[in-house]
């Protein structure tokens, strides 16, 4: 601080410096100026040092309590992450230098897990909340991973047959089709192990779910809401999601062949 400064009028601090070391040392050094005004006493001027170390201090914790210990890294086998936090039924835990989290005292019974400051871009694993069951006098532990997350482009195009279709097999029909625009409010699910999402395509016929856990999806489209006399190419088909990748599906929407009965009047 600057000698002149407000402050008590018998002392001025000159400065400090800290330096952080080996992730738990800290080493601090500060210079000091003492004066007495009015008196006969000289003036003082010291320079305080200390150092400090992290360390962990066990406590007893009850016997009818549980805990919960775990991880959050990048990836698979990637680095941990910092500074994560970390709610388990309302109590709060942030993971430190190498991920790590833990919470010491909870009560037995049902908990949800979920993290709540997650970098942007990146998405835990497993479906969030995750349910947990806490046992008294036992610690359980889980170790989470955050992915990229992925982005699915789906489009819902219909198409007719061009010119006159004056053909009588379907299989011919489908070799001489046109575009003809993308569907509306067509519901599309996505569905993996026990999550499900559901979403209809905006005026053009397009959607795009992001947001995605990376891996196997299976995508089933709803047909109830078609133009009359088409049908789906596919009705559900599965999709590969990998970290990070963002994938684009067409659903074609194709006329459907309609029998004609010939009745000849004698």
């Amino acid at each position: 601080r600057d000698l002149g400064a407000a402050g008590p009028p018998s002392m001025r601090y000159l400065g400090t410096a800290r330096w952080r070391f080996l992730k738990t040392n800290t080493l601090s050094l500060r210079a000091q100026w003492f004066d007495f005004p009015g008196a006969s006493r000289p003036s003082v001027a010291s320079v305080l040092g200390s150092y400090s170390h992290d360390f962990d201090v066990p406590l007893w914790r009850r016997g009818d309590l549980g805990g919960l210990v775990g991880t959050i890294s990048e990836g698979r086998g990637g680095r941990g992450l910092k500074d994560v936090v970390i709610n388990a039924g309302g109590a709060l835990a942030v993971t430190d230098g190498k991920g790590r989290f833990r919470f010491l005292a909870l009560e037995p019974g049902e908990h949800y897990l979920w993290v709540e400051s997650l970098g942007e871009g990146f998405i835990i694993d497993r479906k969030m909340p995750a349910k947990l069951l806490i046992e008294g006098g036992k610690t359980l532990r889980v170790d989470l991973k955050a992915l990229r997350e992925a982005t699915l482009n789906l489009t819902v195009l219909l198409y007719r047959a061009a010119g006159n279709p004056a053909v009588v097999s379907e299989e011919e029909q489908l070799k001489n089709l046109v575009e003809a625009g993308g569907l509306a409010g067509v519901q599309i699910e996505l569905s993996r192990d026990d999550e499900t999402l559901s979403h209809a395509t905006d005026a053009q016929g397009r959607l795009t779910l992001r947001n995605l856990r990376p891996g196997r999806w299976k995508a089933r489209v709803d047909d109830s809401s078609l133009p009359e006399h088409t049908k789906l190419e596919r009705e559900s088909f599965e999709v590969e999601l990998e970290p990070g990748a963002e994938r684009a599906e067409l659903v074609r929407v194709v006329p459907r062949l309609r029998k004609m009965i010939f009745i000849e009047d004698k």
